[in-house]
């Protein structure tokens, strides 16, 4: 789940720099991005890299969101069994 999330947020990182380029380009006239980065490139590879540090992010909070259900089930079935045990016993 998390590997898949990253791969995600790599490929949307890229998406959202393209878009980003693209609307720039019909805005201004001229790449924002080379202004910030010149013309190292660096936009190319730090733009799939934020994406893939926040599809971990995103990731791992949708496997503790998974832990913490799982839990809380167990949770309500312990306690529908204890009351079940506790009327039978009066």
């Amino acid at each position: 789940m998390v590997v898949l999330c990253t791969f995600v947020g790599g490929i949307l990182g890229f998406v959202i720099l393209v878009i980003f380029e693209s609307l720039s380009f019909l805005l201004f006239g001229r790449s924002l991005s080379t202004l910030i980065f010149g013309h190292s490139g660096l936009q190319a590879l730090i733009a799939p890299m934020a994406g893939c540090i926040l599809g971990w992010i995103w990731g791992n909070k949708l496997k503790d969101n998974q832990e913490q259900a799982r839990i809380n089930r167990e949770l309500e079935q312990d306690r529908i069994r204890y009351e079940r045990e506790e009327t039978k016993s009066r």
